[in-house]
């Protein structure tokens, strides 16, 4: 099955719940003085994606120019610390650039997932503290780093979504149990439309 429900709700039981937040919210309740939170909204179309690769190249062009510069330097140096402070330079000039790649990266995706408009958050923790960032244990033995975010659905919860096979007693049966826990008559309680569909 492709659709746009994660592979734990494509499964033979066909169960599944979507919650739509408040995102500008949730990052809101997060951030402080360690923790930076960026907003990413994707694109999908190939030739706009083209066209900010090829900006950001463009853009780098007096870096790169620096970065030859340097190269030559670095040959001249007369001493230690002139060729230190070549390579630090040049070093940055490299990692700048990379920054600069994986941000673009992390905006682009196939088109054909166009109906999802997904929006990604870049979690950026200060490295001295760590306070907030946490470690668990995939089922084969790998640890994998991840950040707890407070959701707090009282305030931020927006939208809730149910799987597209399912019908009319689920919809009344999640708008009774959210009606028990959550007061709030803008909240949207809907089966999706999103076709499901075996290929």
């Amino acid at each position: 099955y492709q659709c746009d429900w994660s592979s734990d709700v494509c499964s033979s039981d066909l169960n599944g719940y979507n919650i739509g937040l408040d995102i500008d919210k949730v990052i809101k309740a997060n951030e402080n003085a360690n923790v930076s939170i960026k907003k990413i909204e994707l694109e999908y179309d190939q030739s706009k994606q083209l066209e900010a690769t090829l900006k950001y190249l463009l853009d780098k062009q007096g870096d790169y120019n620096r970065y030859i510069e340097l190269n030559d330097n670095i040959k001249e140096a007369q001493n230690s610390d002139d060729y230190q402070q070549f390579n630090y330079e040049k070093d940055n000039i490299i990692a700048n650039f990379n920054n600069g790649i994986h941000n673009l990266k992390l905006r682009y995706k196939h088109q054909a997932y166009e109906s999802e408009e997904e929006v990604r958050l870049l979690i950026s923790e200060n490295e001295i503290e760590q306070k907030t960032t946490k470690f668990r244990m995939t089922s084969n033995g790998v640890f994998v780093e991840f950040f707890p975010l407070k959701l707090e659905l009282s305030s931020n919860l927006r939208s809730i979504t149910i799987h597209p096979l399912h019908g009319q007693l689920h919809l009344e049966g999640t708008k009774k149990f959210i009606s028990s826990k959550h007061h709030d008559n803008d909240l949207k309680i809907m089966v999706s439309e999103i076709p499901f569909r075996e290929v």
